[in-house]
């Protein structure tokens, strides 16, 4: 099973040879890790650096703070998405909320009269 290392660690390792001019080979024997792995870490960081994605797990703050805005962002569309397709759930509640607000049983499901129509009816009511 290979070791696993966090992202301050690849971070600073890829900055020892990018930021500080070291050589893969004297990063590889001085911090006592394999070589493909001090690759990777630099490509990704080199990556980011650029405003790219990278591979794998993000290593700069920067782009580990993007990949959690861009799961909230996801989150929050899908959330609004079912909201907006069903705001009460099912046909029922919502022609419960209708028969409420105008005071007699709607018509398949919907309001009958257009001005008591919950406004974000995605089925306009029908």
């Amino acid at each position: 099973m290979s070791k696993q290392y966090e992202a301050p660690f690849k971070l600073e390792v890829a900055r020892m040879e990018v930021d500080q001019r070291l050589s893969v080979a004297q990063v590889v024997k001085d911090m006592d890790i394999g070589r493909t792995a001090v690759n990777r870490w630099i490509e990704q960081y080199r990556a980011e650096q650029l405003g790219k994605t990278g591979i794998g797990e993000p290593i700069t703050a920067k782009q580990q703070r993007i990949r959690q805005l861009e799961s909230e962002n996801r989150q929050l569309r899908s959330d609004s998405v079912q909201l907006y397709e069903r705001p009460f759930g099912s046909r029922t509640a919502w022609a419960s909320w209708c028969s409420m607000k105008s005071g007699r049983t709607p018509r398949r499901f919907g309001c009958s009269r257009p001005d008591r129509r919950f406004p974000h009816d995605p089925h306009g009511g029908r």
